[in-house]
């Protein structure tokens, strides 16, 4: 028998590095390939696994940059008013008034530098793997042997490949979203930083932002194009808490059971890694369990799942 090859195409969060992503996919692809070898090594015998890292615009992989410089801009809009107590008395009133508008600005400026990285067409963020995806099926690949995989906002960037799949009567195989949230504009109100509490909605449809992971999946069962997807989130998620988790939206509305798996994952910190809910997921055993796929047989869905029982010392 020929080999099978399952292509997995990983978006990750804001902020990702492109060399860090394909490292991780690597280490992702051998740790499914092994584990799915433990389950059934003579199916494993005739399957590839190859990992496809999506790979951002630099302004997005260099999002971290940004924000530290916007975090200086908000220091200045708060140190800038402070230069009064440092200058004469019969210059206050001239200088409140430069002092004020140069506060205002870097405080304007803070709020929308974290939106710079965005500037490029709503398109631009997923096109790169859209037409890595079709030089895959040009080349002979089926479209049912290759499985999305989005970690955070990247789960809201691969509902955009598979609606231009779906539009296009192409059926790619599976769909896997870990931390991702219900709704773009709800997440950037609960990040953890100022700059987000003051940033208007208004600016998110500007800058065609208006994600909505919730609705897009809404849209593609109702029109019956919908791939099999699992939903991953975790309770003690900090970065998007329970309320706008994906997950958490998606289990209250009457779906085919069939068609979307939502595993329910909690942990006590013990086994937490890193500390961090958010990310620690991607290196959890859990979702080599939950990994969805067409091509492996016998695969188990968790309804509920305590990673106590499952988290190796190492993934």
């Amino acid at each position: 028998m020929s080999d099978i090859k399952l292509h997995v195409v990983f978006f990750d969060g804001l902020g990702s590095n492109h060399k860090e992503t394909k490292k991780y996919m690597e280490y992702f692809c051998e740790a499914l390939y092994q584990y799915r070898k433990e389950l059934d090594s003579k199916q494993m015998h005739d399957i590839q696994i190859i990992g496809h890292a999506h790979k951002y615009p630099k302004a997005f992989q260099n999002y971290n940059l940004y924000l530290i410089v916007s975090f200086v801009l908000l220091g200045m809009s708060i140190v800038s008013p402070l230069m009064l107590y440092f200058i004469p008395i019969t210059l206050i009133p001239l200088s409140f008034i430069s002092l004020s508008c140069i506060s205002l600005s870097c405080l304007l400026l803070s709020i929308v530098l974290i939106m710079i990285p965005f500037i490029h067409k709503k398109q631009d963020l997923y096109i790169s793997s859209i037409q890595e995806i079709e030089q895959l099926i040009e080349s002979g690949v089926k479209p049912e042997q290759i499985t999305l995989f989005g970690h955070s906002f990247g789960g809201a960037v691969i509902l955009k490949v598979m609606r231009y799949f779906a539009d296009k009567d192409i059926k790619l195989g599976d769909a896997m979203f870990t931390s991702t949230f219900s709704s773009f504009e709800k997440a950037v109100k609960n990040y953890p930083i100022p700059q987000t509490k003051l940033l208007p909605s208004f600016l998110l449809k500007i800058f065609n932002l208006d994600f909505n992971p919730s609705d897009d999946i809404k849209s593609l069962y109702s029109e019956n194009k919908l791939i099999p997807i699992v939903i991953i989130n975790h309770t003690n998620d900090t970065l998007i808490p329970r309320h706008i988790q994906l997950s958490t939206v998606t289990r209250k509305l009457s779906y085919n059971s069939s068609i979307i798996k939502i595993p329910y994952v909690e942990q006590d910190s013990t086994y937490c890694h890193y500390n961090n809910y958010h990310n620690d997921i991607l290196f959890n055993r859990c979702l080599l369990q939950a990994f969805p796929s067409s091509y492996f047989d016998n695969i188990k869905y968790m309804e509920h799942t305590d990673l106590e029982s499952v988290m190796p010392a190492d993934f």
